[in-house]
């Protein structure tokens, strides 16, 4: 995300020459093709020898290479795809998550009582709570289909508006303590009001992320699998910001302590 913020962010002197921007980019990318070349080939394999062993360990995989209506290109590139567009926001959101659990005790302990359970509603609060305080997007946009009026301001038809989650999600106008993590708020025993466009972490609509419901199965999945076995602790107070990398990520490492509790 790096090297793809600082060759798209300035001029594009990358078509001329290879910038330090464009080979960080280009040296990533090439090194992403050659894991997902061998991993696509031995799913490849398996799908021809054992399909029966692919639908039960990979699935989704299994759902891609039998779906008639793609190519093999297709099919490459779809994986390709998922792999790349999950990494950096997936990782992020893990971390962060990670981190707000660490730094509120009682909060970890009830995640660590819900990883016993199937649904792991109060895991995917946290990971919504943590969405809503730290989106990794940077903002939903859209072009305006007619001249709408916002206040005392005319806006006319075509314009392209951003409308940046990360400022209304945190928005005392919106949530209560907005500034407080707080995942009881997602449940819905709690019944608590909030504008339901306030936080976007996926967009909305056509246009929300086709990987929503993957990541966030993603995410759950592994905080439950953590928290079955660690206790998390911060090695030091951390107060974390975000920063645009393309994306929104860490101002900063998250170093965090797994601290056995199988013994």
């Amino acid at each position: 995300m790096e090297g793809m913020y600082e060759t798209f962010i300035g001029p594009p002197f990358w078509k001329i020459f290879k910038t330090a921007g464009y080979k960080k980019l280009e040296s990533s990318h090439q090194i992403i093709y050659r894991i997902m070349e061998k991993h696509l080939k031995n799913v490849t394999r398996m799908h021809c020898q054992s399909p029966e062993k692919l639908i039960a360990r990979q699935p989704f995989m299994y759902t891609l290479f039998t779906n008639e209506q793609l190519t093999d290109d297709d099919k490459v590139m779809l994986s390709m795809e998922i792999f790349l567009g999950g990494i950096d926001t997936t990782a992020t959101t893990t971390a962060l998550t990670l981190c707000y659990l660490a730094q509120n005790e009682l909060v970890q302990e009830k995640a660590r009582k819900d990883a016993t359970t199937k649904d792991m509603s109060y895991i995917r609060a946290c990971v919504k709570e943590t969405l809503r305080l730290s989106p990794t997007a940077g903002a939903n946009s859209r072009f305006l289909a007619r001249d709408t009026k916002f206040d005392d301001y005319l806006i006319p038809k075509g314009t392209l508006l951003l409308a940046f989650s990360s400022v209304t999600s945190c928005d005392k106008k919106y949530f209560k303590n907005a500034q407080s993590y707080y995942p009881d708020r997602w449940l819905r025993a709690n019944n608590e009001e909030f504008h339901k466009f306030a936080s976007l972490p996926f967009g909305y609509g056509p246009r929300m992320c086709p990987g929503k419901r993957l990541a966030e199965n993603e995410i759950a999945i592994l905080l439950k699998k953590i928290l079955q076995s660690y206790k998390l602790e911060l090695e030091a107070d951390l107060n974390v910001g975000m920063v645009y990398r393309m994306n929104r990520i860490p101002d900063r490492p998250i170093n965090i302590k797994f601290i056995n509790t199988n013994y």
